[in-house]
């Protein structure tokens, strides 16, 4: 229980930090009452790991599941899968509306058929792991399409038309299908079945972090 108290209350002021940031002018992202909150989420996300380092409880996040060298890589990978793949959703429309002059609707439609392709490299990766139990070709292949796909929007131009905008897009959408499923079974299957539930919540918590 301690444990849940003090990982809902780190994780909600650092959300607080970024809502208030987000929400005013770029300069209160260093106002002295933003700053007291990311300080204080940092310092109750810290008890937390020295919580759940000394707890005789089962703790919420085993410590054992993040050390090691495989763990950080895979979550590294994760995060900065995460950081690509928002951040690659976050300017998209934005580049609709200022460069191609498109409205709101019309930015939100052109994203509608590359997003299509995500579920379907869902279940590309799926079958491929079921059948031929391939999960670090997998994360390759979805981390390049991923690469290809941010690569291949520099060349979206006023003149491109849009079925070759659309056509720019499936690539990144494809790769996020596959690498996110990817990064959560390679860390999962890392542990024993009965830490895998533990290693799942663990895995998307660090996201959040």
């Amino acid at each position: 229980v301690t444990g849940s108290i003090f990982i809902i209350i780190g994780l909600t002021l650092q959300l607080l930090y970024l809502t208030f940031g987000c929400s005013t002018n770029s300069k209160s992202w260093t106002s002295p009452s933003l700053l007291m909150l990311l300080s204080a989420s940092a310092v109750v996300l810290i008890v937390f790991v020295i919580h759940e380092e000394k707890t005789t409880a089962r703790p919420i996040i085993p410590i054992e599941l993040i050390k090691g060298s495989f763990t950080f890589i895979v979550l590294s990978i994760g995060v900065l899968v995460g950081f690509a793949s928002y951040a690659y959703l976050f300017t998209l429309p934005l580049f609709f509306q200022i460069v191609l002059g498109d409205s709101t609707a019309k930015a939100g439609l052109r994203l509608t058929i590359p997003s299509l392709f995500t579920p379907v490299g869902s279940l590309i990766m799926g079958i491929c792991m079921s059948k031929y139990g391939c999960l670090r070709l997998l994360l390759y292949v979805g981390i390049f399409l991923m690469f290809l796909g941010n690569f291949l929007f520099l060349f979206i131009e006023q003149s491109t038309p849009s079925w070759l905008i659309s056509l720019y897009l499936v690539p990144a959408n494809l790769g996020q299908g596959i690498t996110f499923p990817t990064t959560l079974f390679t860390f999962i299957f890392a542990f024993s079945k009965s830490h895998q539930a533990t290693a799942t919540s663990v895995s998307y918590t660090h996201l959040t972090l």
